[in-house]
């Protein structure tokens, strides 16, 4: 048995799911069950400005300019440089 969970808010009386190729031409069970408004309003994490001061490091090159073979690797698949003004 497979189980599979999909989160998706109901716009029309007709839903599209995407990904269920493997599952075309079987026989499956669908329960819909609706979320209570607090739970929906709840899932993003709030952020906090700092949070992760202390676990991104710089080094001290960081703005140095790159060297040339390796602006040269970067090119090479037909990107662009960018033109700073």
């Amino acid at each position: 048995m497979e189980a599979l969970r999909l989160k998706k808010r109901i716009e029309a009386d007709s839903v599209s799911l995407s990904g269920l190729g493997n599952l075309i031409g079987k026989d499956v069970e669908i329960i819909i069950l609706e979320e209570p408004e607090e739970a929906s309003k709840t899932l993003k994490p709030q952020r906090m400005p700092g949070s992760a001061k202390g676990f991104i490091k710089m080094s001290d090159d960081l703005c140095d300019p790159l060297p040339d073979d390796e602006i040269e690797e970067f090119y090479k698949f037909g990107r662009q440089p960018i033109q700073f003004y």
